[in-house]
């Protein structure tokens, strides 16, 4: 370690925390890798008395430094809180559980008896959770009552290794006649799903100890609600319940309705976000009327809640004197159930405890009977699978001509009417693209290396006309965290839920959501998603089991000689390693993500929203017209520009594909199209890079010839592209070829992979999120500011949130994080230089703009900026001096021709 390092770190711990027992290293971005980096933390350890409380949040610690600081915590047998969370940034997955069990088993050794322990904010996956599995079982936990584990990727494995180690420590510490006393669990946004919620409640049963139980952003639904809400009732001092952003429905309401019947110390209740709807509303209003006088705060927000539903729930807090807080925002009341809401709380004097309608959903004229259909094709759907297991689509031969279902308009969930007798069906509409682009001179896919493991849209007649904010516009929908490999291992699926789950909530924290505009989201119809993909495709991936088994017994799929999918080594299915599918959840996820942008892409064209950021997933630009690849099922930013041109007549669409892949799918869909713009900026390396398509000679085809804009970036890692090299690219490329395209919209494939954090094979490049920040703002001078930004890969979830916030950051207007002045100084290096000057060289035949850019490639963007401020004087001066020449030509003829005035000379 440097000296000048040393000193710093001296310098740093100087400002130490200490007091009332707790030694705090909290936010001191330490980078603590070797034994040798933790000396002066070790000292610090050491010489501690008395140390009740340890803070590690904000740092970073590898293997060997856990090791050393284990050492110095062996001796410390006061210590009863660690604080840990956010201290595993930058480290490989299988680093953290070495580093865990080195600092547990430290703990077991002192003779520590923990009452607080927190590991939350460190994406440990699983495996994680086998590194203080040992610690939980140990008598160091008897006297636990805090865990949290917020955001740290469990899973569905990870949550059931945990409920086995809390049950294994309360069997334990109850043999010695002081059984575990657990007062408050957190493990939000962790992807625990039924399976892991049930196998939680099984421990939840036997603590009965719980006084705040948090779980939001879990990906669960009914199954798992029910099993936690019969766990609950088992803890009757249980004062907090939040499981916002799970999925009730009907049965999980009324069977957490039930519980709360039982509980009578109940302050705190944040069922937001979790489609109680308005039946489970009821028979939770039923609950609060009848007991919970212990009331703080009621949140059924965004719940699908309607008019009637709603005032039940609002009566029951008739005698509720020490509610702070009811929110029903997001439901669906309508200006006068709005209205009638607040009367009825002003009636009990109780009028500021409401909170804000202002995102109310309008009044729904659909049937309540609509939303137990629902329910209950869902809950068909899963025990079909539970019976016959993971469906696979036979081989078949067969009629190719293929027929959909009669579907209705969907609200995110299900289809409300499934396939009628086969005469009855109508025929879909067979998409032929004439876009292909088989024959251009790239490798094939399969070759490459580094593989990254309706008839119409809503009418707007049929529901009231909500008045939209001209503003930032953002759409997501917990449907599609349901979307993930069975196996729950996100350490070989590195797209998974967690990914927009994340952004999610850094929008929330860092206030930036509540500028936006929340956008409803929906599920794609299939004729919409045929705009682009195959019959047989869409019908594919796109239908539920149930009603796949109900077009196989038809005869309905035609010749498909592909299957779906093979099961996976790691015991799960999908189309590929990378590619896994979920039989229960992902059709509706992939529907679900194409149907949010639609719903985005289609106010921002419009003139509703300003512009739009869509979190959504699974990604879509790889995905072709009739294969799924590279984790994409149904090309989203594809599907909403074929529509925008379908639809709302847009003459000229601009697609900036900027994931650090080739979107093969995207540009197949638009390769002699000269209406869309494709302009992708990737990592291609002579085609050695997943998908090994976009080469700069990739330019389009037929009409469509000098549409296809590919910026190749080759070379490799050594060095890495980052900032100066893709603000150059926009400068020199993306801006002026979009400028004299001029646009009418501008569509965004927001890939986040080549943030720094994404290591080789799925990144490799070193982009700072900021800079992100900085291309969304140049993007937003083109099409009158209509830009929408639509997720696509990136797999480190510091990295994707802070590039997220950056982005909408500047949608927002907000003032960015300025760039570094070294970086505008820097001049972009040697490969990038020779990947530019030949796109230029080859675009400049159909780009005229491109002409000056040659020039100016190997500038700073301070040079760049000097030499256009310069021309631009020049061009200035010249067209003054023109214009005063041209001038006093047209005076002479003026005079030559008119009558003298008295006072001039004659000439």
């Amino acid at each position: 370690m440097a000296s000048e390092d040393i000193s710093k770190l001296a310098e740093s711990l100087a400002k130490t925390q200490v007091g009332g027992g707790q030694l705090s290293f909290k936010g001191k971005s330490l980078k603590l890798n070797t034994a040798e980096d933790a000396e002066e933390v070790i000292k610090e350890i050491e010489e501690f008395d008395g140390m009740e409380a340890l803070r590690l949040e904000g740092n970073t610690v590898g293997v060997e430094a856990a090791k050393v600081i284990a050492k110095a915590l062996e001796k410390k047998p006061e210590l009863k809180r660690c604080h840990w969370s956010d201290m595993f940034t930058g480290r490989l997955r299988s680093e953290i559980p070495a580093a865990l069990i080195s600092l547990g088993e430290a703990l077991v050794s002192a003779g520590c008896q923990l009452v607080e322990l927190d590991l939350s904010d460190n994406a440990f996956g699983p495996d994680g959770v086998r590194g203080f599995e040992v610690l939980l079982k140990s008598p160091a936990c008897f006297t636990l009552q805090e865990l949290k584990l917020n955001n740290c990727g469990m899973g569905i494995g990870g949550g059931k290794i945990l409920a086995g180690a809390l049950q294994e420590c309360h069997r334990k510490s109850s043999a010695q006649g002081k059984p575990l006393a657990l007062k408050v669990f957190v493990a939000g946004r962790n992807r625990l799903e039924n399976d892991g919620a049930t196998a939680l409640a099984e421990a939840f049963k036997i603590i009965g100890t719980l006084e705040e139980v948090h779980m939001p952003q879990n990906g669960i639904n009914h199954p798992g609600i029910t099993a936690l809400a019969q766990a609950l009732a088992l803890n009757p001092l249980l004062r907090v319940i939040n499981l916002n952003d799970n999925t009730f429905t009907e049965k999980g309401a009324v069977a957490m309705a039930e519980t709360l019947k039982k509980l009578r110390q109940v302050e705190v209740i944040n069922f937001g976000d979790c489609l109680v709807r308005s039946k489970g509303a009821v028979a939770i209003a039923d609950a609060v009327k009848e007991g919970l006088h212990k009331l703080k705060e009621l949140n059924l927000s965004f719940c699908e809640i309607k008019r009637d539903a709603a005032l039940i729930i609002a009566e029951a807090t008739e005698d509720k004197s020490e509610l702070e807080k009811l929110d029903l925002n997001g439901n669906c009341l309508g200006e006068e159930g709005c209205e009638q809401i607040q009367e009825i709380l002003e009636s009990f004097n109780m009028a500021e405890v409401l909170g804000s309608l202002s995102d109310d959903e309008g009044e729904d004229d659909e049937d309540e009977d609509d939303d137990e259909d629902d329910d209950e094709e869902e809950e068909e759907e899963e025990e079909l699978v539970e019976e016959q297991g993971c469906l696979q689509v036979k081989d078949e031969a067969g009629e190719s001509g293929l027929e959909e279902e009669p579907e209705v308009e969907e609200l995110g969930v299900t289809y409300r009417q499934v396939f009628a007798d086969a005469h009855q069906l109508r025929p879909l509409h067979l998409y032929q693209t004439p876009l292909s682009i088989n024959t251009l001179p790239h490798q094939a896919l399969s070759r490459t290396q580094s593989s990254p493991a309706s008839t119409s849209l809503k009418s707007s007649a049929a529901e009231p006309v909500i008045k939209h904010l001209f503003t930032t516009g953002v759409v997501y929908d917990t449907f599609m965290l349901k979307h993930q490999c069975t196996c729950g291992n996100t350490n070989i699926h590195p797209e998974h839920a967690g990914r927009i789950q994340s952004i999610w909530s850094r929008l929330q924290e860092t206030g930036l959501l509540s500028k936006c505009e929340r956008i409803r989201g929906r599920k794609a119809t299939l004729d919409e998603i045929q705009t682009v993909h195959s019959e047989h495709h869409t019908l594919l991936y796109g239908t539920s089991p149930l009603n796949r088994q109900k077009l196989d017994s038809k005869k309905l799929l035609g010749p498909l000689t592909q299957k779906m999918s093979a099961v996976l080594p790691c015991g799960g299915i999908g189309v590929d390693s990378d590619t896994v599918w979920n039989e229960m959840h992902s059709s509706s996820a992939v529907r679900m993500a194409v149907g949010c942008l639609l719903e985005l892409a289609f106010k921002v064209a419009s003139g509703e929203l300003k512009n739009g950021f869509a979190i959504i997933r699974p990604p879509g630009h790889h995905a072709e017209e009739s294969t799924a690849m590279g984790f994409c099922f149904f090309n989203s930013i594809a599907i909403a520009a074929k529509l925008l041109q379908q639809k709302l007549a847009i003459n000229k669409i601009l697609i900036v594909d900027w994931d650090i892949h080739h979107g093969n799918g995207t540009q197949q869909a638009f390769y002699s199209d000269p209406s869309v713009l494709y302009i992708s900026l990737h990592r291609y390396d002579n085609g050695n890079f997943f998908p090994g398509s976009g080469a700069p000679e990739e330019v389009g085809s037929g009409m469509g010839v000098g549409y296809n804009v590919n910026i190749a970036w080759t070379g490799g890692v050594d060095p890495p592209i980052g900032d100066v090299e893709y603000l150059t690219a926009f400068r020199t490329v993306v801006m002026p070829v979009a400028n004299e395209f001029s646009p009418d919209v501008v569509l965004v494939s927001a890939g986040f992979d080549a943030v720094e954090g994404h290591l080789s094979p799925l990144g490799g490049y070193s982009v700072t999120a900021k800079c992100f920040g900085h291309l969304t703002k140049e993007l937003m001078k083109l099409a009158g500011g209509r830009v929408v930004l639509a997720l696509e890969g990136g797999h480190d979830l510091t990295a994707i949130c802070d590039a997220s916030e950056a982005c909408v950051s500047a949608l927002l207007g907000l003032e960015l994080e300025q760039l570094d002045e070294a970086l505008l100084q820097q001049k972009p290096n040697a490969n990038a230089v020779a990947t530019l000057e030949k796109v230029i060289e080859i675009q400049s035949k159909h780009w005229s703009s491109l002409k000056h850019s040659a020039s100016i490639v190997g500038c700073s963007l301070l040079e760049a900026q000097k030499g256009e401020v310069e021309e631009a004087e020049t061009v200035s001066a010249m067209a003054s001096l023109s214009v005063d020449t041209e001038q006093g030509k047209a005076d002479c003829t003026v005079r030559q021709t008119d009558e003298p005035m008295e006072a001039d000379p004659v000439l």
